[in-house]
Order: C-alpha cells, then structure tokens, then sequence
C-alpha cells in the first residue's frame, strides 16, 4: 500500500514495477504501457523521436520503439485491446484526456479484482479507485487550469536556451 501512495516517479515505477505482489507489478506495467502509449503518439504528433522517449523494457515499450511507423506501433502483436489507449491522443481536451485515462485505470481495476473478494489486492484496487474518485471530486476546471499554467510556467523556468 506505500508503495501505491508514493509519488509517481521513476524509483517508484522501478520498485513497483520490481514488487513481490503480482497486482501491484501488473498495476505499474499497465501504467508503464499506457503512458508509453500516449507519449508515443504525442511525439508522432509533433515530429519527436518516440524511441528515446519511451520508458522501461516490455514488450508494448519493445513494439513502439521499434515500429514507431506502423499506425498502431504493433500492437496488435501484443496481447490485449489497445483501441481505448490508442485513442486517448485524439482527446484534445487534457482534463478530457486525464479523465479518459482514469475512466481506462477503473475498468482496468474492476477487471482484475472482480472475484477477489476480502483479498489484498481488492484492497489495493479499492484504495487506487477512491484516490481517482477523491482527486475528481476536487478538481474544478478552474483548478485543473491553475495546477497547469503552474506546472508549464516552472518548466519554462528550468528550460534555458542557448541563443
């Protein structure tokens, strides 16, 4: 459960991704995948080099390094149904988009812990579904908006040039 509290950041995607509990490891490759995915996209949008960009080993992060060409990066090779993921980039409206994503996170969590009652890991499914539930019942518009003027004006802070 610290382990899902902590921030997202790489040492804790490294160590959950390293976890003794196969929930909590799946949880952070889907995670892992899922942002692969859309920075894969993003980066295609706007004529980045999507292989340095991708994060961590596995197979989805194999097939958009390396079929960075392909309209679906392959992914109809690897199991699962990418449609939902792949279709996150076209939401042009970034709380859309985050709420989109939460929307793929809960039926992911529902998906798993369907018939594991009084486990851990319903547990740990019902903790992940509240914070998601939590942080939209507190996020106006007008929040979101603010946190991410915030967020693009320290990264412009920390961007210096060379003219």
């Amino acid at each position: 459960l610290e382990l899902l509290r902590a921030p997202m950041d790489e040492a804790t995607l490294a160590e959950g991704l390293k976890a003794r509990n196969r929930f909590v490891r799946e949880w952070f490759a889907f995670n892992q995948d899922m942002n692969n995915v859309l920075v894969a996209q993003i980066c295609r949008k706007h004529g980045f080099d999507a292989k340095t960009q991708i994060i961590g080993e596995g197979e989805v992060a194999e097939q958009l390094r390396t079929h960075v060409n392909q309209k679906d990066f392959g992914l109809n090779e690897v199991t699962g149904d990418w449609t939902e993921i792949l279709a996150l980039a076209s939401i042009e409206d970034l709380m859309q988009r985050e709420k989109a994503q939460d929307a793929i996170r809960f039926t992911w969590l529902q998906d798993r812990t369907e018939f594991d009652f009084f486990s851990p890991e319903m547990v740990f499914a019902y903790y992940l579904e509240a914070v998601m539930l939590h942080r939209w019942s507190i996020l106006t518009v007008e929040e979101g908006e603010k946190i991410f003027r915030e967020l693009v004006a320290d990264m412009k802070k920390g961007v210096k040039l060379d003219a």
